[in-house]
């Protein structure tokens, strides 16, 4: 698996889609769920331009925010913007 560091200002597709013809969003309280916990992991840290859930899959359109603001939010992080070696 190839993953990449996400840059700060800069804009992303997010997108899943489950197995075969199984369901990520079973019911009404899947989606919700998920809008919850999304909110509370990346509300801070993404800028939110558009999001599709379907039963099988989702889509998220985000922006990084810039690091000023991510500052704001979180003061005592020091780590922005550096690079791992």
């Amino acid at each position: 698996m190839n993953i990449k560091k996400m840059e700060l200002g800069q804009s992303y597709h997010i997108y899943n889609h489950a197995n075969g013809t199984e369901n990520i969003f079973r019911e009404e309280d899947n989606y919700l769920f998920f809008l919850k916990q999304y909110d509370k992991y990346l509300g801070d840290v993404v800028d939110t331009y558009a999001y599709c859930l379907m039963p099988n899959q989702f889509h998220l359109m985000i922006g990084m925010k810039v690091e000023r603001l991510l500052r704001r939010t979180f003061p005592k992080f020091q780590n922005f913007g550096k690079v791992d070696s």
